[in-house]
């Protein structure tokens, strides 16, 4: 029920005027707060994060880590935000110098696959070889390993 603002009377639904003093109604739609303005905010900060390390994350699993930290508690965000990954491109440009070395696993935290490199020589060559192809994507699994761990401390 409303009531007219100038004399206080009981108004009718739907009436334009105040029948007691002839006063025109001003009818006010109550205007909600916009649904989930907690999930824009979040959701312009997945976005944000996702751009800066889409890259160092493997393709395949974006959907799931987005979907991990729209749902994760704003804790977890933050906890998340401050996980430094390795660049895969860095790597690739470590393993082509220091491939033969084992540099680059050692790099990635593989100490046995950089003993083993480092002791064969690269194993002769095509271990460094295949690791020029490989490096981009353990570095990629390696992040989200970090990522995966950050949750879960």
């Amino acid at each position: 029920m409303t009531y007219c603002k100038n004399c206080g009377k009981a108004l009718e639904e739907g009436a334009n005027f105040c029948p007691e003093c002839g006063t025109k109604v001003e009818i006010t739609i109550p205007v909600p707060a916009p649904a989930g303005t907690t999930d824009n905010k979040r959701e312009e900060k997945v976005k944000y994060w996702l751009i800066s390390n889409a890259s160092k994350l493997p393709e395949a699993q974006i959907h799931i880590i987005r979907d991990r930290l729209m749902n994760m508690s704003d804790a977890d965000f933050e906890r998340v935000t401050y996980v430094q990954f390795t660049d895969p491109t860095l790597m690739l440009i470590i393993s082509i110098f220091f491939g033969m070395l084992g540099v680059d696993r050692f790099a990635l935290g593989d100490i046995g696959l950089g003993l083993g490199k480092l002791l064969t020589c690269g194993g002769i060559y095509i271990w460094w070889l295949v690791d020029l192809f490989y490096i981009m994507d353990a570095t990629k699994e390696k992040n989200f390993a970090k990522f995966n761990s950050a949750l879960y401390i």
